[in-house]
Order: C-alpha cells, then structure tokens, then sequence
C-alpha cells in the first residue's frame, strides 16, 4: 500500500511541474509578443525562471554566469526558449 501512495505522489508532483512549465512557457510568450525581445525558461537552483536576453547579459556582467557563456549556450540548456 505505501508503494502505491509514493507512486501517486510522485505523479501528481510531475503534474504539477508540467502546468506550471506550461503556465511558464504561456507567459514567456506573452512577453515576448509584447516586449518584442527573446527570452529563455532556465532551471536555476532548483527552480525554472524566465529571463530575458537582456537580464541574461545582466547577470553575465555581474558574475553568475561566466563570461565565456553565450546565449547560444544558454539556449542550448534552456528548457524553453522564445523565437523573438
């Protein structure tokens, strides 16, 4: 029996992470639609950001991303990425 309440809870946690990468990727759109600019889905610590090219450049300035890292690497290793 407690094999079957760990499955369980296990499938409802990737539910919940696939509606809110979805929800995620609805938004990404959105901002790109209305900003005009590319923007990436990216796992950072654990959890998925959106971040824009710009705010990517941004934290590239300040240290927490290498300086060698483009965003052509960057989107390799997205989860999602918008077409601008």
């Amino acid at each position: 029996m407690n094999k079957k309440i760990r499955n369980i809870n296990a499938r409802m946690r990737r539910f919940t992470l696939a509606i809110k990468l979805m929800v995620m990727k609805r938004k990404a759109d959105r901002l790109a639609r209305k900003t005009g600019k590319r923007f990436f889905i990216v796992n950072m610590g654990g959890q998925a950001r959106i971040l824009s090219k710009a705010q990517f450049k941004h934290m590239r300035q300040h240290g927490l991303f290498p300086l060698s890292f483009t965003a052509a690497e960057l989107k390799k290793i997205a989860l999602y990425d918008t077409k601008k």
